[in-house]
């Protein structure tokens, strides 16, 4: 394994001992420091319920569920009640100085238990888990050091690209600064600041080591890449190296800005060398003479593997540019890699792009959906999952290759794609939206407001929701929206292309869109999901009741059992050439009509695409 970036343990044993002392046996009160403003945080404890009550009531924490494979399943109620009031107090002061004002959401926290030996914690969006362990009740103080640096890392995302340094040198920057930030957001109060118990020059081999490994030009960029990425990762970095860039980033003074800005990060580091800050290593002192080549092997050299590694370095200063959501259609040539023409693709729909499609069509694609062709596109389906601070909406064959649709700021659930239009629907915390695969133009909000269970009509004309959490159904035809005097709470499908059924949980009615209506149709408890399929009107039912699909008969206001389920699903959509695919807590199924769902993937509410 390639060693970088991990200087030897004796010299800072005794730090290192230091730093591992959870914060509740140091006996001391918090610094008092105010809490960074705009982080705001209430507790809840786990409760059993059903996967698909979690995902409609609270996205984010169904991503937190999702990015944390096993949760959903070992997750238990505590059995002991925790201190509101002192973990977020403690978090606050974990956090102070770390990020800017607006930088954290309001968090909900759920507390659960597990028979695990170590606390731990998961972080998307507005929502967050704890994960205590059950032998063992830890104190505000540790939990709120188990999940500041996490919340932080959920915050941090790429530094965009810098003119003044090459992708190697402003990738070990931003590695130094993140390292840095989240070594400081472990860090119980009492430790802080730093350079009061750590002397800059105990702190230069460590970054020595780090440095002179991590710019190393004989070394293979791949290998280096990959040790640098992991500092920016809680726990990523030794407790000796975190210590070391944590007075880095504690002596420039402003975390956020060194994140956002990390080669002026280093620059500051220069300047005051051997004064504040440790002294700067030989390998960066060198680095920053000729900082755009830093990193990379001479031009002189002409072997495949330095011709290799100087390609790479591109690779990933393009991927860098398509991240941050800086790239344009004449930033990556058609010629480039797919997924990352793929990617752009996805950022640039979010905003509107006219010329996506002659972009995409300059160069050679797969048969994947692009919304700008109009044969060469293969059927399948769509889902979303969490990316970064938000969702992605992903599209996947029956067999094959996925890619991906659309990026997107915020959680979003229910997608679905209008193939003769080139249009992808979906919901979001601000309402309907209606996007154009083909970039033509921005993104149209169509429908303000909080819904699910969004669903198009089978001849794309018409698109039903519910509004949340009070179940009433509104139909959106072009420019006009009007609402149908049935509740949706529990599912809508369409039967025909212009008749709706519709579930309040507890029984189904039956709407038009000319507004007639048929309440109460009959009873079917236990209902989360509908959907129009081939094989008619299936519903999923959640416990008390026998979890699973059922087929629905409304003519003889009956059910039969289709495929038993350890829950009820969240979506259920149709493959075109036969099957379903079904979204659950455990991921996502693919049922081919007998035997055992197949897992494909994780994600949320798969639709039409």
């Amino acid at each position: 394994m390639t060693r970088v970036c991990q200087e030897s343990y004796s010299l800072f044993a005794l730090l290192t001992a230091v730093l591992l002392v959870p914060a509740v046996m140091l006996g001391n009160e918090p610094s008092g420091e105010p809490a960074p403003k705009g982080v705001f945080a209430h507790l809840t404890p786990w409760k059993a319920r059903p996967f698909a009550e979690v995902a409609l009531g609270d996205p984010d924490l169904a991503a937190c569920y999702l990015l944390s494979p096993g949760l959903w399943s070992t997750a238990k109620p505590p059995s002991k009640p925790f201190d509101e009031a002192g973990i977020v107090s403690a978090l606050g002061a974990q956090l102070q100085g770390l990020v800017a004002a607006d930088a954290v959401p309001p968090l909900s926290i759920t507390i659960a238990e597990t028979e695990g030996a170590a606390i731990d914690a998961v972080v998307h969006g507005g929502s967050a888990v704890v994960l205590v362990p059950r032998s063992e009740t830890p104190g505000a103080e540790e939990i709120a050091r188990t999940l500041a640096p996490v919340i932080l890392a959920a915050s941090i995302g790429p530094a965009p690209p810098d003119q003044r340094c090459g992708e190697p040198l402003l990738a070990v920057a931003e590695a130094l600064a993140d390292s840095g930030s989240l070594a400081l957001a472990a860090l119980p109060p009492t430790l802080r600041p730093v350079r009061d118990w750590l002397e800059p020059r105990d702190a230069a081999a460590a970054l020595d080591t780090c440095l002179s490994e991590a710019l190393d030009n004989e070394r293979h960029w791949q290998n280096r890449r990959a040790a640098i990425a992991r500092l920016r990762q809680v726990g990523g970095a030794s407790p000796q190296l975190g210590a070391a860039t944590a007075l880095l980033v504690e002596t420039f003074g402003d975390a956020p800005r060194a994140r956002r800005s990390p080669f002026d990060f280093l620059l500051a580091w220069q300047k005051a060398s051997g004064k504040a800050y440790p002294a700067l290593p030989r390998a960066l002192k060198n680095a920053l003479a000729a900082p755009l080549e830093a990193g990379l092997p001479k031009e002189k050299q002409k072997d495949q593997t330095s011709r290799e590694d100087r390609d790479e370095a591109r690779r990933d200063a393009r991927a860098r540019l398509v991240a941050t959501g800086a790239a344009t259609i004449a930033d990556v040539a058609p010629t480039a890699n797919t997924q990352i023409r793929l990617e752009v693709a996805a950022r640039l729909r979010a905003k509107g792009e006219p010329d996506l499609c002659k972009w995409l069509a300059a160069g050679s694609l797969p048969p994947v959906r692009t919304g700008c062709r109009v044969d060469g596109e293969e059927s399948g389906f769509v889902f979303s999952r969490p990316k970064g601070p938000g969702f992605e909406v992903v599209w996947k064959p029956a067999v094959g290759e996925e890619a991906v649709l659309l990026v997107w700021p915020r959680w979003v659930l229910f997608p679905a794609v209008v193939p003769a239009n080139g249009d992808l629907w979906f919901v979001d915390p601000g309402g309907v939206w209606r996007v154009a695969l083909d970039g033509r133009t921005p993104p149209r909000l169509a429908s303000a407001g909080s819904f699910r269970y969004l669903t198009v009509a089978p001849d794309g004309a018409a698109v039903a929701c519910a509004r949340w959490p009070e179940g009433g159904v509104v139909v959106i035809q072009g420019a006009a929206t009007h609402e149908l005097a049935v509740n949706g709470r529990g599912g809508i499908a369409w039967l025909g292309a212009d008749t709706l059924v519709a579930s309040d949980g507890e029984r189904l009615s039956l709407a038009s869109l000319q507004g007639e209506t048929r309440p109460d149709v009959f009873a079917l408890p236990c209902c989360r999901a509908l959907a129009s399929t081939p094989a008619g009107i299936l519903a999923g039912l959640s416990p008390p009741c026998d979890a699973g699909l059922v087929r629905v008969a409304l003519t003889e206001r009956s059910t039969a059992p289709l495929l038993k389920l350890p829950e009820a699903p969240l979506g259920v959509t149709s493959l075109p050439a036969g099957g379903l695919v079904l979204g659950l807590a455990e991921g996502l199924l693919i049922w081919r009509g007998e035997g055992a769902a197949e897992r494909v993937g994780s994600g949320l509410t798969p639709g039409p695409g």
